[in-house]
């Protein structure tokens, strides 16, 4: 599982952190997973911020990484995704 994991995140270099990630996880449940069945699957990824620039998980799925897939997709798309970047950041203060 793990080699498996670790060979998807290698062959994905030019996709974000994210996307690495989830390929891995992916793979890793292709491979077998985790022997207690997988019910939940989380993602959190750090950048530049305090906070979370990715920070996403789903429980209780019967499929819980093909759902955060879609999670992760569902951010990205331009209603969600361009509420975060109009807020502030460290190099774009809010109004005080």
């Amino acid at each position: 599982v793990l080699e498996d994991m670790m060979t998807a995140y290698e062959n994905a270099p030019g996709l974000q952190l994210a996307d690495r990630l989830l390929s891995a996880m992916l793979a890793g449940e292709k491979a077998g997973g985790d022997s207690r069945h997988t019910r939940s699957a989380a993602l959190k990824v750090y950048d530049t911020e305090d906070y979370p620039a990715v920070d996403l998980r789903v429980d209780w799925s019967v499929e819980p990484i093909k759902d955060l897939s879609r999670v992760l997709a569902a951010t990205r798309e331009d209603d969600y995704a361009t509420f975060f970047a109009r807020l502030p950041t460290r190099d774009r203060p809010g109004r005080a």
